[in-house]
This record gives structure tokens, C-alpha cells and sequence, in this order.
């Protein structure tokens, strides 16, 4: 008799607790709802940080972007930051004057903390700067950018120059600034503009690649030939990615292809290039690449297979529907946007 009402017990304490982890589960699944309809808003209250971090890490992948946490000194603290890619440094309280004095010292080899330091002394202390360390320290890095190392620039003119002496065909640009340094360089091998006369139709321009040294986006036309094999057409390096930027790019570039614009051309999500290519290419189809979609969706199979594998436009809006459906996705701000752009 004893041994039967242990076991009741047992089972009784083991209810009380399941019934626990369900609420606590109901509870999570509420406030990572909420998160989802409203995004994040003050006075939040969730279980544990765990349950926190998974409510932002749903609510940044509906968004198209990602979150990482940062450590703090304070335990009770839990810091959350954006992970959303590179962003362009904005520059806005430093003078002219500064500008010059920030940029001569470290041309001159003072290290970055010194050469603020001096800035703040010559002010009359950190509050009279005007501006921030941040902003300091944004501004060498982008000059940086711009400011080749001695001798660089000379060698990739005389590479250009003896590569145009072997061939009258191949193109090149050096783009400079009003100080006469480099800002953006572009060149086209002969045999890239004799392909592009038979393979113009559909082209991709991709800047995602980085040159380590400078930090510079490498931009690069790529084409199809009928061997159904990849075509250089075109490449550049950039200082900033910036809708003048492309725009000077995309000129140059369709007059090294006597004016031909493609039919189609593929590129991400970036709005400095669609800028662009509305102004220099408006013939042109543009359509954002699959790769750079897809690789902002966890590679979900669902999405994958809607998008690889529908053979009609039907069935695509159907599977479309059912998948916003299936995944509750119907006010997701970014997948809105990107089926209004289809």
C-alpha cells in the first residue's frame, strides 16, 4: 500500500512538472509572437535569457539580418548587437582643419591614439574637440583607404600601361580624387570585350569580395558563353560603395562595350547599385541574384524549393502562399519587399 502511494506521488510531482516546462514553453512561444508582430519594445518580460536571445534571433532572421551577443561587466546585463553587414562610416563634426592635421600625422607615422590625443590637446581638452574619438578614428580608416602606399599606385599604372602596350584593346581607368590620390580603378581584358559582343545577354555584377590590405570592395562583370562557362567581363576596385561610385563604373564600363547594355543584369539587394544602374543602364532588366537571397535565410528547404524548383509562375504564388502561410510569414517586412520587387 505504502509503495503504490509513492508511486502516485511520483507521477503526481512528475505532472506538476511537465505541466511547468509546458507553460514556461507557452510562455517563450508568446513572447517570441509578440517580438514578431511588434518588434522590440520597451517593458519586455521573458523567462530566462535564453528565451530572450531566441526572440531576437527569430526576429532578426524575419528582418534579413543576424544578432550576436557581447559580453558585459555587469552579469545581469545581457548585450544584443546587430550583425547586418558593412555599413559606411558617416563622418559629420570634424573640420576641414582637422581633417588635415588628423591625416598629415599619420601620413607622418603617429599612432592613431596619439594623433587624437594631440588633437584634443591643440582644442583645448576632449569637449571642445567637436567630435568624438569614433569619428576620429572613422576618418583616418577611410583615408587610409584612399591613400595607396608609396609606389602603389605608379605600379598599377605601369602595369596598366604595359599591358596596353602588348594589346591597344585592353581598357583602363584611374579614378582620382581632387588630391590627385586614387580613388577607384577599372580595367577589361581584350578578350573580355570580344566575348561580350556575342554574350550580353545576361551578366551579374557581385562586390562581395574584400582585398585584404586596403579593405577595398573588388567588383566584378561576370557572363555566361555557350559552353554554359563563367566570363570575366569587366573588374574594379572601389574605395566606398557608393551610388557615384557605380555610376562611374557603369559609364566607363558601357562605353569599353561600345554602348551594348546587357539584357539582364543580376545583383544583390545593394540600393547604390540599383541607383546606378537606373541612371546609366535604364534598358537594362535588373533581377537580384539567388545566391545573395538565400544566404539570408538560414537555408530554409522550404524556401529553397519554392524558389529552385517551381516550374511555372502559378505554382510559384502557390507555393509562396503556402509557405508564408505554413511559417506565419505574411507581414514580414522583408520577404514583402522582395515579392514586390519580383
Amino acid at each position: 500500500m505504502e509503495q503504490n502511494e509513492d508511486d502516485a506521488l511520483e507521477v503526481l510531482c512528475l505532472n506538476e512538472e511537465e505541466q511547468m516546462e509546458v507553460e514556461s514553453q507557452e510562455i517563450d512561444m508568446r513572447a517570441i509572437n509578440d517580438m514578431l508582430q511588434n518588434g522590440p519594445q520597451s517593458r519586455m518580460e521573458f523567462q530566462s535569457r535564453e528565451c530572450l536571445f531566441a526572440a531576437y534571433q527569430e526576429y532578426a532572421k524575419h528582418k534579413g539580418f543576424s544578432v550576436s551577443t557581447r559580453n558585459v561587466q555587469k552579469e545581469k546585463y545581457l548585450m544584443i548587437s546587430c550583425d547586418r553587414g558593412r555599413k559606411p562610416n558617416v563622418i559629420k563634426h570634424l573640420s576641414n582643419n582637422m581633417k588635415r592635421q588628423l591625416e598629415a600625422r599619420d601620413m607622418a607615422g603617429i599612432r592613431v591614439c596619439k594623433n587624437i590625443r594631440l588633437l584634443e590637446v591643440l582644442a583645448g581638452g576632449p569637449s571642445s574637440l567637436g567630435a568624438s574619438v569614433k569619428d576620429c578614428r572613422n576618418f583616418i580608416d577611410q583615408r587610409r583607404r584612399l591613400r595607396l602606399a608609396e609606389g602603389d599606385a605608379a605600379a598599377i599604372y605601369n602595369l596598366f600601361k604595359r599591358l596596353q602596350q602588348q594589346d591597344r584593346n585592353f581598357f583602363h581607368l584611374m579614378d582620382l580624387d581632387d588630391d590627385n590620390r586614387l580613388r577607384n580603378v577599372m580595367w577589361i581584358h581584350p578578350r573580355s570585350r570580344a566575348a561580350y559582343e556575342e554574350f550580353h545577354d545576361v551578366v551579374s555584377f557581385d562586390t562581395t569580395y574584400l582585398v585584404n590590405q586596403y579593405n577595398m570592395p573588388f567588383g566584378t562583370v561576370v557572363g555566361v558563353n555557350h559552353h554554359n562557362q563563367s566570363i570575366l567581363l569587366g573588374c574594379a576596385l572601389f574605395t566606398n560603395e557608393h551610388a557615384e561610385s557605380f555610376k562611374w563604373f557603369f559609364t566607363n564600363w558601357l562605353d569599353a562595350m561600345e554602348g551594348v547594355q546587357p539584357t539582364t543584369i543580376l545583383t544583390d539587394q545593394c540600393e547604390s547599385i540599383r541607383i546606378a544602374l537606373r541612371e546609366v543602364m535604364p534598358d537594362s532588366i535588373n533581377r537580384f541574384c539567388l545566391w545573395h537571397i538565400v544566404s539570408k535565410t538560414n537555408s530554409d528547404s522550404d524556401f529553397n524549393s519554392m524558389l529552385y524548383h517551381s516550374l511555372s509562375m502559378d505554382e510559384f504564388e502557390s507555393r509562396c502562399d503556402e509557405f508564408l502561410t505554413e511559417h506565419s510569414l505574411h507581414n514580414n517586412k522583408w520577404l514583402k519587399d522582395l515579392y514586390g520587387e519580383r
